[in-house]
């Protein structure tokens, strides 16, 4: 079992523990909620971000611009 600070890590990191990880305990139900919403907003943000880039590696066949 790994204990981590959502704060301080990365945002697909996040979705995966709310995705895939159990809570063990939680002080602040409200406080939750309002974390994992912001770590689902974070994630789609990220996902249109990088949305033409992954399109472009699809097109090129390679992770590389080669």
């Amino acid at each position: 079992m790994d204990v981590v600070n959502i704060g301080e890590i990365d945002t697909v990191f996040t979705m995966q523990i709310f995705e895939q990880g159990t809570p063990i305990y939680i002080q602040d139900e409200s406080e939750y909620i309002r974390q994992r919403m912001r770590a689902y907003s974070m994630y789609a943000t990220l996902n249109e971000q990088r949305a033409p880039l992954l399109e472009a590696i699809k097109e090129r066949g390679s992770v590389l611009d080669e």
